[in-house]
């Protein structure tokens, strides 16, 4: 989470947001993080509802993370 906090910190993101984005566990294909921002706003089954420019940005962020102690 913190990590995914750090990378995304131009969105600012709510823990809500960080948690839903969060893949991880088995056959993900080593995917930990999934995140859609949609004219910087956080892609979520509301997209619809968001006043749309004719032609959004739309930043797709895949995100995997390691920890090791040999780092």
């Amino acid at each position: 989470m913190f990590c995914f906090d750090q990378l995304l910190k131009q969105y600012e993101p709510s823990i809500d947001e960080l948690e839903t984005g969060w893949t991880d566990g088995g056959n993900d294909g080593g995917i930990d993080g999934l995140f859609v921002y949609v004219d910087d706003r956080a892609a979520t089954e509301n997209v619809v509802d968001y006043a749309l420019k004719k032609h959004p940005t739309i930043d797709l962020h895949i995100i995997t993370v390691r920890r090791s102690a040999n780092c």
